[in-house]
């Protein structure tokens, strides 16, 4: 029996996450038509290169098979440790990074909430998802989890991190960061 230690990282597609949102971004992080929309980020957690490809994004419990990143998108291949940023401003034509819904939609699950969620490449299998009040959401302010933290939680960021480390607050130095 091959004991595995506690720190050990997931392994396969499992070890995709949801890393940080922004639900409302006015003049924060553009995409490459210049527009600040929504986004969301994907990481990596695990110690293997692994595909998006395939895999499905969704904003509608209901519908775990809502928007299917392309097999064929370039950088849709992450590498340990590596994030991949999409937007949500329902323009899924631009790029595959181009989602086609929004995140402030809370239609799905009611009571003010919104759903985000990533499944496998079956589109039956849950990865990761998180929900959260959309009115609470402040502009150019995201929510994520800090990737040091074992079973970390989610909450809102200093300052939006996208494609890079989340940090909880100004007064954490990135070797802190690391440390953790």
């Amino acid at each position: 029996c091959l004991l595995m230690p506690d720190g050990l990282r997931a392994q396969g597609i499992k070890a995709i996450r949801i890393n940080e949102v922004l639900v409302y971004n006015d003049s924060g992080y553009r995409d490459d038509y210049g527009v600040s929309s929504g986004w969301f980020e994907i990481y990596n957690t695990g110690v293997k290169t692994l595909s998006l490809g395939g895999c499905y994004v969704t904003n509608d419990p209901a519908n775990p098979k809502k928007y299917r990143i392309p097999k064929s998108a370039q950088n849709a291949t992450l590498i340990p440790s590596a994030y991949a940023v999409f937007f949500a401003y329902n323009e899924p034509t631009r790029s595959p990074f181009h989602v086609n819904f929004n995140l402030f939609d809370t239609g799905f699950i009611g009571g003010g909430r919104a759903f985000l969620a990533i499944y496998d490449q079956s589109g039956k299998e849950l990865i990761d998802s998180v929900s959260y009040v959309v009115s609470e959401q402040v502009a150019n302010r995201s929510f994520g989890k800090f990737e040091g933290e074992k079973d970390a939680q989610w909450q809102m960021l200093e300052c939006a991190t996208p494609m890079a480390l989340n940090h909880i607050s100004n007064d954490t130095s990135r070797s802190e960061i690391y440390q953790q």
